[in-house]
């Protein structure tokens, strides 16, 4: 992904937060459509973001959001139905060169490509890759893409970790780090930012090299 580009989110509460933040920290412009006043608030005071609080499926909040200066839609909600409308408006009336999507049903993902959706994302599936560590970084590159080079980096936390029973938004990451994964009792679990840090936990954050560093020893309270 090129940096300084103009990026429209659509919903997905904790999903937009974090990856807002991912995003700015990249240098791209990001503006938010969600129907959660929280999550507008909480973003527009946290990062240099443009946040409106709406319905994506009609057309006047798409384009109060400036929709067709959009380099890229990404939609992240809940519902595939939902993800799947926002994509095919952002392709079909606004020509978006780029439509992404969460699909949570990974049997919907056949139709969705069938629909011109150019990137779907299934989150059971990218956990099960993580599990079975088949071309782990390849993958999360393939889904997560950034304009510099990314390092994943497992981190296991040991009794002696500053950060256990700590959640992760209170942990002081760098701007460019993202928890993908958390690995525990040998079950994923999809981080949110109320997530507390156990021991033994197998954190699997992705990051520019210049801040992995600064990021792993966060997580390991080195």
């Amino acid at each position: 992904m090129e940096c300084d580009m103009n990026i429209l989110l659509v919903n997905g509460f904790q999903k937009s937060y974090f990856l807002a933040k991912s995003l700015c920290g990249q240098g791209h412009h990001i503006t938010l459509i969600a129907k959660n006043q929280n999550l507008c608030r909480n973003l527009a005071e946290s990062v240099e973001i443009v946040c409106i609080l709406g319905d994506a499926g009609n057309t006047s909040v798409l384009e109060q959001a400036e929709i067709k200066k959009a380099d890229i839609v990404i939609a992240l909600s809940d519902s595939d139905a939902e993800n799947l409308m926002i994509c095919e408006l952002a392709k079909r009336k606004y020509h978006i060169r780029l439509a992404v999507s969460i699909v949570n049903n990974p049997a919907n993902i056949e139709f969705f490509e069938q629909n011109g959706i150019d990137y779907c994302i299934s989150e059971s599936d990218l956990i099960d890759s993580l599990i079975r560590k088949e071309n782990m970084g390849n993958s999360i590159r393939r889904f997560l893409p950034a304009c510099s080079d990314i390092v994943v980096k497992e981190v296991t936390l040991t009794a002696k970790s500053k950060i256990l029973d700590k959640k992760l938004w209170e942990i002081p990451f760098p701007p460019q780090c993202t928890v993908v994964c958390i690995i525990r009792n040998g079950t994923a679990v999809i981080p949110q930012g109320t997530t507390e840090c156990k021991e033994n936990d197998k954190l699997i954050i992705l990051a520019p090299s210049t801040a992995m560093e600064e990021a792993a020893a966060q997580l390991a309270g080195s």
